[in-house]
């Protein structure tokens, strides 16, 4: 998402690619998960993380928190060990892909699609957080599913180092 953002601005993007990283002063081989150079010339480093979640209703608001939590914190802890020789601007993004259920019967679809919506809602509301310094949501036109879920859509959260 974010490589193709940058490709269609006319930047350039480079995923999944050998960096050195530095922990306590000391350089050690690693990998960064993607180099953008915007078309203005700035160049950042992303560490990325995916966070499968449950649309509110479905699971616990405390529990998609926690994930969250998790997931923002291992993209950071990465994003710190990612040496700046590569970059001026360091980012850590989590992917979040909520999953909703599919409704089994056409007559509940209507109900069912009401409902999914209110939960994406209550989703996007939970993610509009104070660490966040980036948010973004791509929906779906044509939701993947499988064995009754669907993901309609992704989340980016983004922390700036």
């Amino acid at each position: 998402m974010l490589a193709a953002a940058a490709w269609c601005e006319g930047g350039i993007a480079v995923q999944e690619y050998a960096a050195p990283k530095t922990f306590r002063r000391a350089r050690y081989p690693g990998r960064t998960d993607l180099w953008i150079r915007t078309r203005t010339g700035y160049d950042y480093v992303v560490e990325a993380k995916v966070a499968y979640v449950g649309a509110p209703g479905t699971t616990r608001t405390s529990t998609i928190d926690g994930r969250l939590d998790a997931h923002l914190a291992w993209a950071k802890d990465d994003a710190r060990h990612t040496a700046r020789a590569d970059a001026e601007h360091v980012l850590a993004v989590v992917f979040v892909v909520p999953l909703v259920e599919v409704p089994k019967k056409e007559e509940e679809q209507q109900q069912q699609q009401q409902q999914q919506r209110a939960r994406l809602d209550e989703l996007l509301r939970l993610t509009d957080r104070d660490d966040v310094d980036v948010w973004a949501w791509a929906p779906t036109a044509d939701p993947p599913s499988e064995e009754g879920y669907a993901y309609p859509g992704v989340l980016l959260l983004g922390v700036s180092r």
